[in-house]
């Protein structure tokens, strides 16, 4: 009875001698695939698992693809299995001990880096920065996981499933990297070190291209030098700004303003050029807002528009609108980092304040519902100096929330600021709101109601999220988006049209691009609508490069959000200051960190 067995068991040994090259190979393409699989991943919708042969020129195909497959080379794996293969000493006793472990140490540290250089690019375009990214993954964590409300088995079976993957990674290396490589044939031998002169050959040719997603070969160290160099640049950046800068751009303290329009300046978030780069959208996006121009124009409004290029793409909408407040770049976290603890005793010079000034209340509405102490709430209101900030609690609202954060339908929330804040005074405002309804993943989307108290109604229940967004096919997703942005375009110029108010001016402005259903090829660039009932005022954003209307014929940036608070400052007190100044520059870039300024 035992024979079978025994026979089998010796079979499979032998089995197991006679192939020792075939199970190098899938264990080397396994784990050499797996380096570039989540660069894959992150960009699937737009690219192919395997290149094509039409895809770049022959000549190019080995050294740089514009699809980012998987089929490329890892210089520093195929550098390590050279070495293991090669040299039978390195294999034996404490010494091969040693190399597999700390080899192990590096291809798991390597595959860490490959999730984070990949998840940077695609959801920010952001070239790898440790000193630039890792504060904003640190103070994004906490509030991205409150607002997603995720419960606590998600955590436990996370938790699990990356310890099974971390284990099936090391049998997988330990397989390969194994002292079975002294069986390997001379052939398997001779690949490999093939392989290696392939990288050497590409190294030599690109250099530090090797960091590139595209190369056909990528190396780690290369990747590291990089990034390392680029956030001790950040830092010497960051640590040499001067705070005393900005007031001596702008101090605009003898300049007053005789007229005092109401003013709202709502950033709408994920607001993007890319509706002006798919077909599709351009016929809906360019059908829509050319019916409310008309419909504005009916009501004695007049609009302005261009595009304006943000600091920011895919996220970090505050980077993008305190470029916009301050009139100075901000695109990196730890930028944005130093500017918060700079300014909490002294105030920065910007829109804000200069308004302030001027006699202005200035209202900031916050409408998500949020687990921020009110320590963290005062220490931004300190920063931007606000006389009011609103949040969720102060809105008197216990309907359906939707969406990101969650928030209350922004139909609600602004008509709520306007009622019961912006006429009760006889103070001229100004007020600051970011729109969470067109946040990802755009749905679900509040119905749109004739009188925005409906919603406290009880009527419409409550809200739910019964789709994965990251499982929604793409044809989804990207309607889901279109129909967020339509839903916004009508809340916010309906809210302008019944707005009483004869002397308000609105400023309307994307963040940011949409992440997942634009890509890096679409540009920085977000739409910029100016609207008021003065002609004068309006015609004379001309100078500046804005377009008559909501649309613009060219989908390219005239503007930067860092050169608005400058123009708004300009276009103010040259169409109602007192003239007894000549109006400030207008300053298209506003400042950076790094101006040097005499």
């Amino acid at each position: 009875m035992t024979t079978p067995l025994i026979l089998k068991r010796t079979q499979a040994a032998i089995h197991a001698h006679r192939f020792p090259d075939l199970r190098f190979w899938i264990g080397f393409f396994l784990l050499n695939t797996l380096l570039f699989l989540p660069t894959y991943l992150f960009n699937r919708l737009d690219t192919r698992l395997l290149p094509s042969a039409g895809d770049d020129r022959v000549t190019t195909w080995f050294v740089w693809r514009n699809n980012l497959d998987v089929l490329r080379l890892h210089f520093e794996w195929v550098a390590v299995v050279a070495l293991w293969i090669t040299f039978g000493r390195m294999r034996r006793g404490r010494l091969g001990r040693w190399f597999r472990a700390v080899t192990l140490a590096l291809y798991l540290i390597a595959v860490i880096y490959a999730v984070y250089e990949a998840s940077m690019r695609a959801m920010y375009q952001l070239d790898p920065n440790f000193y630039g990214q890792l504060p904003l993954f640190r103070d994004g964590i906490e509030f991205v996981l409150v607002s997603l409300q995720i419960p606590a088995w998600v955590y436990v079976a996370a938790t699990v499933a990356l310890i099974v993957v971390v284990w099936v990674l090391a049998r997988l290396y330990l397989a390969v990297i194994s002292p079975e490589a002294a069986r390997l044939s001379v052939w398997t031998r001779g690949g490999i070190w093939l392989l290696l002169g392939w990288g050497v050959v590409v190294a030599f040719m690109l250099g530090g291209r090797l960091a590139s997603p595209k190369t056909a070969v990528n190396s780690l160290t290369v990747k590291l030098v990089q990034n390392i160099t680029a956030s001790a640049e950040l830092y010497r950046q960051v640590q040499s700004f001067d705070p005393s800068q900005p007031q001596a751009v702008y101090d605009f303290t003898d300049q007053i303003l005789l007229r005092k329009p109401n003013i709202y300046l709502i950033f709408v978030e994920s607001y993007g050029s890319v509706l002006y780069k798919r077909d599709d959208w351009r016929e809906r996006y360019t059908d829509m807002m050319t019916a409310y121009t008309a419909r504005l124009a009916a009501d004695g409004w007049y609009a302005a528009t261009a595009l304006s290029e943000s600091p920011t793409w895919g996220g970090g909408s505050w980077m993008a609108y305190t470029s916009a407040l301050f009139g100075l770049r901000i695109d990196s976290q730890p930028q944005y980092l130093a500017l918060f603890e700079a300014y909490q005793e002294e105030a920065y010079p910007d829109f804000g304040h200069y308004l302030q000034d001027q006699g202005y209340n200035y209202t900031r509405l916050s409408s998500i519902v949020s687990d921020l102490e009110d320590v963290d709430w005062g220490a931004y209101e300190q920063f931007y100096g606000t006389d009011r900030w609103l949040n969720f609690d102060d809105l008197a609202y216990d309907g359906p929330v939707y969406g990101w954060g969650p928030a209350p339908p922004d139909q609600y929330a602004l008509n709520f600021v306007r009622e019961n804040v912006m006429t009760k005074s006889a103070e001229p405002q100004l007020l600051f709101f970011i729109t969470q309804n067109s946040h990802y993943p755009w749905a679900p989307l509040p119905q749109i109601v004739k009188d925005y108290r409906a919603y406290l109604t009880g009527e419409f229940g409550q809200v739910v999220t019964d789709f994965d967004p990251t499982a929604l096919p793409n044809v989804r997703m990207r309607e889901n988006y279109m129909q967020s942005i339509e839903y916004e375009m009508t809340v916010l110029f309906d809210f302008i049209r019944e707005t009483g108010d004869e002397d308000a001016l609105f400023v309307l402005i994307g963040d940011h691009q949409p992440q997942r259903v634009s890509k890096r090829l679409d540009g920085f660039d977000t739409p910029l609508h100016i609207l008021s009932r003065d002609p004068a005022l309006i015609d004379a954003l001309g100078t500046y490069g804005l377009e008559p209307g909501l649309l613009v014929a060219e989908p390219e940036p005239a503007l930067h959000h860092e050169g608005l608070y400058s123009l708004l400052m300009n276009l103010l007190l040259g169409e109602y200051g007192s003239g007894v100044k000549v109006p400030p520059p207008y300053r298209p870039n506003g400042m950076t960190m790094q101006d040097d300024i005499q």
